[in-house]
């Protein structure tokens, strides 16, 4: 099948070829022309066949002038392409652009049509040649940058994929479309193979962005967990994350973010996401399940005994000094289903103050506003949070969860 820009490269060749004689002060001798219009008429009629049959004619005639092999390289070319012949094809616009003949619109548009018939016809360095010099002759369309990228991929010259994608991700971005998810992709996979890190998580965050699948998010969360400086204190938010955009992959994950609420004085969410574990079929079975059983029957009674205690608790934190206690208060009600109650208290502690790790109280406070459905106010704490030592980088991609 062909391509749409090699479809509109047969027209935009014969369209060339159409000017020739025009565009030219030499001319065609008779016993040439005459094949050649034949096969011009041919092109015209969709009889591709009846084309290379009459430019055969013409490359026959003895003592062809330099401008005769040009005019016939070109459409031969047009020929060929009409036929689905790509390596007859590249091989005739070749000719026809190493004659020197070719110049301005004429030259841009048969460069367009090599860089893509060398991607069709598996010949990268090639492709990226005839894309290099379409550039360079003042081309613009995007679609010869993509047969560079093409081309710049399959010769594994990562980092001039990286280079050369990008700027049409970002002229997708600026134009409020979305780029493709092929192109991320290639970004994001050159980045990695060449040891950028920052780059590649960056393009990470762009695929989540367009492209939300629980597989990008995953690596995008593991990785920014996982960076120099990291503060194991927000090892439960990495999760908390992970599982709210789905992306919590198997026991180990549910445990560690279970026993970690546990040890936050949250047994309301660790006991919801054990519930969540045992209910996806991930916890009770295998060699640890007697472990998931320990625990869930652990944070049932940690849940139960917190219930209790929940009016001497209130108490105690409204008469803190610190606003810390009455955030975790908030964050405690929120996962008994009081979720009105729990946010103004979480509101009430910041504006009281949190003395230590204030930024963590507003991601816990802005992840729980983005789930009661309030973007802006979420938005705006994330926004505030400035810290380097995991949270900010944590809010960064709160941003991004839809």
């Amino acid at each position: 099948m062909t391509s749409p820009m090699l479809r509109a490269a047969t027209l935009a060749a014969l369209l060339v070829c159409s000017n020739a004689h025009a565009q030219d002060k030499e001319v065609l001798r008779p016993e040439v022309a005459k094949p050649l219009q034949a096969a011009q008429d041919a092109i015209k009629a969709g009889k591709s066949a009846d084309a290379l049959a009459r430019v055969k004619e013409a490359e026959a005639v003895p003592g062809r002038t330099p401008y005769e092999v040009f005019i016939t390289d070109r459409m031969k070319g047009s020929a060929a392409l009409q036929a689905g012949d790509s390596p007859l094809a590249q091989q005739a616009f070749e000719a026809a652009v190493t004659s020197g003949r070719l110049a301005g619109a004429d030259l841009l548009a048969v460069l367009k049509t090599l860089s893509a018939l060398a991607v069709r016809n598996q010949q990268p360095q090639a492709a990226v040649t005839w894309a290099r010099r379409y550039f360079a002759e003042g081309g613009t369309e995007p679609a010869v940058r993509v047969a560079l990228v093409q081309a710049l991929y399959a010769s594994n010259d990562l980092a001039a994929t990286a280079r050369e994608v990008l700027p049409l991700i970002s002229a997708d971005e600026a134009a409020g479309r979305t780029p493709s998810e092929e192109q991320l992709k290639l970004l994001a996979f050159s980045l990695m193979k060449t040891g950028d890190e920052a780059g590649y998580t960056q393009a990470l965050e762009r695929l989540v962005t367009h492209h939300p699948r629980t597989e990008y998010w995953a690596d995008l969360v593991s990785r920014i967990s996982r960076r120099t400086g990291f503060a194991d204190r927000l090892q439960v938010d990495a999760l908390r994350l992970a599982r709210r955009v789905g992306a919590l992959e198997d026991a180990s994950e549910y445990l560690d973010l279970a026993q970690l609420a546990l040890q936050a004085g949250v047994p309301g969410e660790a006991q919801a996401v054990v519930d969540e574990g045992y209910a996806k079929g991930v916890l009770g079975k295998g060699a640890q399940a007697e472990r998931h059983q320990r625990l869930k029957t652990g944070a049932d009674k940690a849940v139960a005994d917190d219930k209790s205690a929940l009016a001497a608790s209130e108490d105690s934190a409204r008469k803190a000094r610190d606003g810390a206690p009455l955030v975790a208060m908030g964050q405690a009600l929120l996962t008994y289903g009081q979720a009105d109650k729990g946010l103004a208290l979480m509101a009430e502690g910041l504006a009281k103050g949190v003395q230590k790790h204030p930024d963590d109280a507003r991601l816990r406070y802005g992840a729980a506003l983005l789930a009661a459905g309030q973007r802006p106010a979420a938005e705006s704490q994330f926004k505030a949070i400035t810290t380097t030592d995991g949270a900010a980088d944590l809010a960064r991609l709160w941003l991004l969860v839809r």
